[in-house]
């Protein structure tokens, strides 16, 4: 018997690593790979642009009255008595958003899945017992009223666990993110050429440039600032160390604002040209090839509501390294392959991790770590087998 379930969750646009991950699995649930499910979906979309995400408004609050109500309509008209849900991070808006929804909603489902691609809720929730804010107080009162005893938690890392704990969920399980492998000719066309790098790295017999890659939006809390400024430190340990190699930054993404933009051509200017380039926002061809030029990608994000770091998985799937901070989940996902991360925020550190990392790693083992444990099927695999075992009860 299929597995019924509404999920509750937008598709992009807007594109981010959250609407990538609810793609995956609706066209993988509804593939019948991985079982029989009969899927409900609410694209319960309030942002139309990244700029958008996490703002307030009215026409929001209404949207999300309309999109609950779509939910229960298939509670009342389908028999669906499971819903799955993406919890907010600790922002007033989007609480509101899940305050609204699930206040409504609850009560027609008597199975949720909170699947935590956010994070920092649950610690936030527990602050505001001691908070000396009245609005603090409250909103950590319904945060616990409205998600406690969930009939499941879903989390990516282990180190995620600890936000669903905050509301006792009567079921965890550890559900990593993976992707659709975005290099899938690996063997036959990209393998050579990468063995070809790391050789003349581990010879050093020329002057080389180490191509560093930077892809995400564009500002302080996904760490451009420090990549810029590690790109630097790097080059100046290799200068005074003699080494016949320095380091190039390639940054692709988007500003989300004026203010980001020309920062970064201000220090683009201090730092020199010859040390960074900007490419702008890419996608398909031109992502496959900004990868393929890559010999390493640096992550070192301290975005507030950062969870797994698609970005990092990507990287693997070429078989670069990626360079990451030891920002929230990080530590676990890095750490389950082998690799070390630098300090968040600390610009020596993550110098010395770009250094590290030049002619270190072996492709075929990078590779290797993606398709173990980061591919599309080992995500929808473990997801799946995840849902039904709450669904079936």
């Amino acid at each position: 018997m299929a597995v019924k379930i509404v999920v509750f969750a937008h598709v992009p646009p807007p594109h981010h690593g959250q609407s990538a991950m609810v793609k995956l699995m609706l066209d993988g649930l509804e593939s019948g790979e991985y079982g029989e499910f009969e899927i409900h979906h609410v694209d319960a979309r309030l942002s139309h642009s990244f700029e958008d995400i996490g703002t307030s408004g009215i026409s929001k609050f209404f949207r999300a009255i309309k999109f609950a109500i779509a939910a229960i309509k298939c509670r009342v008209v389908s028999n669906v008595k499971t819903m799955y849900y993406i919890p907010a991070p600790p922002k007033v808006s989007a609480m509101v958003r899940d305050w609204i929804v699930l206040g409504l909603c609850r009560p027609f489902f008597p199975r949720l899945i909170c699947h935590w691609h956010a994070v920092g809720l649950g610690g936030w929730t527990r602050l505001q017992k001691e908070s000396g804010s009245r609005l603090g107080r409250v909103s950590g009162f319904l945060n616990r009223a409205f998600l406690r005893r969930h009939a499941a938690s879903f989390s990516l890392t282990q180190w995620g666990t600890q936000d669903s704990a905050a509301f006792s969920p009567k079921k965890t399980f550890i559900v990593p993110n993976g992707i659709s492998d975005p290099c899938p000719d690996f063997e036959e066309a990209v393998f050579e050429n990468r063995m070809k790098r790391l050789e003349q790295f581990n010879e050093a017999n020329e002057e080389l440039v180490y191509e560093v890659g930077y892809l995400g939006h564009c500002h302080a809390g996904k760490g451009l600032w420090d990549a810029m400024s590690a790109v630097v430190r790097a080059n100046e340990i290799l200068a005074e160390s003699k080494t016949r190699v320095r380091l190039k930054l390639t940054v692709a993404g988007e500003f989300p604002g004026h203010e980001d933009k020309d920062r970064f051509e201000k220090l683009k200017s201090e730092i020199g040209e010859d040390f960074v380039d900007y490419i702008g926002f890419i996608g398909g061809k031109e992502k496959r090839e900004f990868f393929l030029r890559t010999d390493c990608l640096c992550f070192p994000t301290k975005y507030e509501a950062e969870s797994f770091g698609l970005v990092a998985v990507e990287a693997l799937a070429f078989g670069i390294p990626p360079v990451c901070s030891d920002w929230r989940m990080l530590p676990d996902l890095i750490g389950s392959i082998g690799l070390p991360v630098a300090e968040t925020g600390n610009v020596q550190s993550l110098a010395e991790q770009l250094i590290a990392s030049i002619g270190r790693d072996r492709p075929e083992n990078l590779r290797k770590a993606f398709c173990e444990n980061f591919s599309a099927h080992c995500h929808l695999q473990i997801l799946a087998d995840a849902i039904r075992k709450v669904g079936n009860e």
